[in-house]
């Protein structure tokens, strides 16, 4: 069975809320942390139930890998939050450069729902980012990404995550925060729009969407089984909103604006270079 890599994209928009509070939880261990140095890497494996293509109703159960890398607190690698580099750090600001993905859309993943409307294809997105970090218990993000291929369209994330004081003898940990996307016209005509030739083969009315929004709050519980081995479960409610809100994708049988994700992961953390 093929493996959607919009799932796998749906894992790591909410991965950004779990795996936050799983880098707050070893960081909060010590009460002043030493510098970061070396090679950290985090492998596992996740279960998780998510759409089945962006603005569906329907879900699928998958199991999905979990790969993270960081060197010191410059660079990071992962399927969450792209290839990037913190260029400039100062007084709790972080701004650097960011490459990831957005992954495609096919055609057969629902036939019902998707017939006549051709495939979206993998695209690179590249951009930046800005961080700010409010001590140890707050951190808010924008980054901005420009679809190089694909869908060539603008996409700006917003995010603020807050993480609840430690449990249990510093081993659980609760992380909550908002989300808000918004995409321009080339995006949301990609995912949600309907050109005349795509509504000549699939029934739908022809739908040019100027833009798109979606707003999601997530939750997230991490609990440290050792110092290297991390048990995550996370949930997270998105609504879409916008110009795409009214595509006949969404408002069709197979559609919802409503859009739910649950899951767990399992990680194992390496050091190199220490």
């Amino acid at each position: 069975m093929r493996i959607n890599p919009l799932i796998v994209f749906g894992f790591i928009g909410l991965l950004s809320i779990a795996l936050a509070s799983k880098s707050h939880a070893q960081k909060t261990q010590e009460a002043e942390p030493p510098p970061e140095k070396g090679w950290r890497v985090d492998l596992g494996g996740a279960v998780l139930a998510y759409p089945l293509y962006p603005g569906s109703k329907i879900e699928r159960v998958l199991p999905i890998p979990s790969i993270e890398a960081h060197y010191g607190d410059r660079f990071f690698a992962s399927v969450r939050e792209g290839v990037g580099y913190n260029l400039f750090r100062w007084n709790g600001f972080e701004v650097g450069p960011v490459a990831n993905f957005a992954f495609p859309r096919y055609e057969s993943d629902k036939r019902a729902a998707l017939r006549g409307l051709g495939n979206v294809d993998l695209t690179v997105e590249a951009g930046g980012f800005v961080r700010y970090n409010f001590g140890r218990y707050a951190t808010a993000k924008v980054e901005a990404r420009q679809g190089v291929n694909g869908h060539q369209g603008l996409v700006l994330d917003n995010s603020l995550d807050l993480n609840a004081p430690p449990l249990l003898n510093n081993r659980l940990f609760l992380s909550a925060g908002p989300r808000f996307s918004c995409y321009d016209h080339s995006y949301a005509q990609a995912f949600f729009g309907i050109t005349p030739s795509q509504s000549a083969q699939s029934g739908y009315a022809p739908f040019h969407p100027n833009d798109g929004v979606k707003a999601s709050t997530g939750i997230a519980a991490v609990y440290l089984i050792t110092d290297r081995v991390t048990w995550t479960a996370f949930g997270e409610f998105s609504r879409l909103s916008g110009d795409i809100a009214n595509s006949p994708i969404i408002r069709g049988p197979f559609g919802s604006r409503n859009q739910y994700i649950v899951g767990s992961a399992l990680t194992y953390r390496f050091n190199f270079g220490n």
